[in-house]
């Protein structure tokens, strides 16, 4: 039985809608949904699982339509450094500190562990799911600026009217009540501001290409909105330096008059609201205050295990670090010196090697709009990763975009079929004849 036209676009409409809605449940499960901690965790797992079970099936169904599963590998060495970085990361439970709270102290690097490998496997199935969807839907390709966009403006969306509705939960009142950021305790306003400016840098990317122009320019405002709400100052400072690549190369010269008398409106308001709120222009100019924190990081701590660290995620033999010359923290708030106090030197080297082969394999892609989507993904992440979390860092969603963003760069479909493939393709294309 042939299959019309109307058919196959409805085939491929479905595939693509569980493709984005997979891609919000997994930046959701970040969500903290309650101040209890065990709560929180079965929710991110559970909702995880979830998304990991309904990508596997999907891609099982579409493989037993005949959708053939073929992949090359470029630049592999991204990938096996990264796996490398992972397996380092397993091994160092093996020398965590002794002591009566060992197993506390084991238990949460295995937590971290598993989240981190679970949305790995996600996204190795994830990305298959989008290659193999466009190249057996070729009139129908899965366009990952635009259903990023539309996804992050969709958060960005519910959390603005949260605010509205709620305001206690949505908003995060800080320094005794002077500063109000959208976040709330539901997600950590810097992490919420990276995600923003990202999805406001994808939106422009479609906006300047004309198509669709005003649904992305809807979502656009939505997350520049967001993202001020949030005054996060590294992600504000991120979107301002993408928006500048963006225009450069591709808006006529019209846009970028526009975009300069904006910018010139705005950066009044965002200097006085975002970079120097509060009056704070001495913890601005010392990165936030946490220059003094990463010296005695640097100085008091990695000297005690410099090679392969304290374990994965812990930054010392107790479960915060201590110093006479600073405050105490159980994380870095950058995810470089996060790896160098996790796994050593070693680690360190691992994960800088694996970089270069990520950055390297993006530079030779002939594929721009990866291209394009890489770049508007990768320099929130970067900046985030030098004072939050970052791509390195304890399980969030900086973590899962940077491994879809190895994954972009590493795994490509492979045209190429063995006769078995080729009798698979043909019974896909026999039933779905006009998809091709």
């Amino acid at each position: 039985m042939r299959t019309n036209k109307s058919d196959i676009r409805t085939l491929a409409k479905k595939n693509k809608s569980v493709i984005r809605i997979l891609l919000f449940i997994m930046i959701a499960s970040y969500f903290s949904i309650s101040e209890s901690a065990a709560i929180t965790q079965m929710y991110k797992i559970g909702f995880r699982l979830i998304a990991l079970i309904w990508c596997f099936l999907l891609y099982q169904k579409n493989i037993n339509k005949g959708m053939v599963t073929s992949y090359i590998y470029k630049e592999s060495l991204a990938l096996w450094l990264y796996l490398g970085y992972i397996l380092l990361a397993f091994a160092s439970f093996m020398w965590i500190t002794e002591g009566p709270e060992r197993s506390a102290k084991v238990s949460y690097s295995v937590l971290q562990w598993n989240m981190t490998i679970q949305s790995l496997i996600f996204v190795y199935y994830y990305y298959k799911l989008i290659l193999q969807h466009n190249f057996f839907y070729k009139k129908h390709p899965i366009n990952l600026i635009k259903i990023s966009a539309q996804v992050m403006g969709t958060i960005c969306l519910i959390l603005l009217i949260g605010s509205l509705v709620a305001p206690n939960m949505f908003y995060r009142s800080m320094r005794g009540g002077i500063e109000t950021r959208l976040g709330g305790y539901l997600m950590n306003p810097n992490e919420l501001g990276m995600l923003a400016s990202m999805g406001a840098s994808l939106a422009l990317l479609e906006v300047l290409k004309g198509k669709q122009k005003w649904e992305f320019s809807f979502w656009l405002s939505l997350s520049v909105l967001a993202l001020f709400l949030t005054t996060s100052r590294s992600s504000v400072i991120g979107f301002f330096i993408i928006v500048m690549l963006i225009l450069k190369n591709r808006a006529s010269l019209k846009i970028k008059i526009a975009a300069f008398i904006l910018a010139g409106i705005a950066v009044p308001f965002v200097l006085q609201y975002v970079i120097f709120k509060s009056g704070n222009i001495e913890e601005v100019f010392s990165m936030t205050g946490r220059i003094p924190f990463w010296s005695a990081l640097l100085n008091e701590g990695i000297v005690k295990e410099p090679f392969l660290g304290f374990g994965f995620q812990r930054i010392y033999y107790t479960d915060r670090f201590v110093s006479l010359n600073t405050y105490a923290g159980h994380m870095t708030h950058n995810t470089f010196l996060q790896v160098l106090l996790n796994l050593g030197f070693i680690g360190f080297l691992l994960v800088v090697l694996q970089m270069i082969f990520v950055f390297r394999g993006i530079i030779k892609s002939r594929n721009q709009e990866l291209k394009d989507f890489f770049l508007a993904m990768i320099i929130p992440l970067f900046i985030n990763s030098f004072t939050e979390f970052g791509i390195f860092g304890q399980s969030n969603y900086a973590v899962f975009f940077y491994q879809l963003l190895i994954f972009i760069v590493v795994q490509h479909y492979n045209p190429k079929f063995n006769h078995m493939e080729k009798l698979k393709v043909t019974l896909f294309y026999k039933q779905n004849p006009i998809s091709i």
